[in-house]
C-alpha cells in the first residue's frame, strides 16, 4: 500500500510540475503575441484605406463636381483660355 501512495504522489507531482511548465509557456506565447508589432504596418494602411474610402464617399458629389469641371475646362473648346486675350477682354467666358 505504502508503494502504491508513493506512485501516486509522484504521478501527482510530475503532473503538478508538467502542467506548470505547460502554463509557464502559454503565459510566454500570449506574452509574445501581445508585444509582438509585425502586423501593425498591415493594420495602419488597411485604416488608412478605410478612411480614405470613408472621405470619398462622404464627399463623392464634391469630388464628382471637381472632376467633372476639370474635366470640361480640358476637353471643352469653348472654355479653353485664350493666349492672346487681355485682362478686360471677356470674350473668353472671363477666365482672364
Amino acid at each position: 500500500m505504502e508503494n502504491i501512495n508513493r506512485l501516486c504522489v509522484s504521478a501527482y507531482v510530475k503532473g503538478q510540475a508538467a502542467l506548470k511548465a505547460a502554463g509557464q509557456k502559454v503565459r510566454d506565447r500570449a506574452r509574445q503575441v501581445v508585444e509582438d508589432e509585425s502586423g501593425m504596418e498591415i493594420i495602419a494602411i488597411v485604416l488608412i484605406l478605410v478612411i480614405v474610402v470613408a472621405l470619398v464617399v462622404i464627399f463623392r458629389k464634391n469630388i464628382m463636381a471637381l472632376i467633372n469641371a476639370a474635366w470640361d475646362k480640358i476637353f471643352n473648346p469653348e472654355s479653353t483660355p485664350n493666349p492672346t486675350a487681355t485682362k478686360g477682354d471677356t470674350s473668353n467666358g472671363g477666365l482672364f
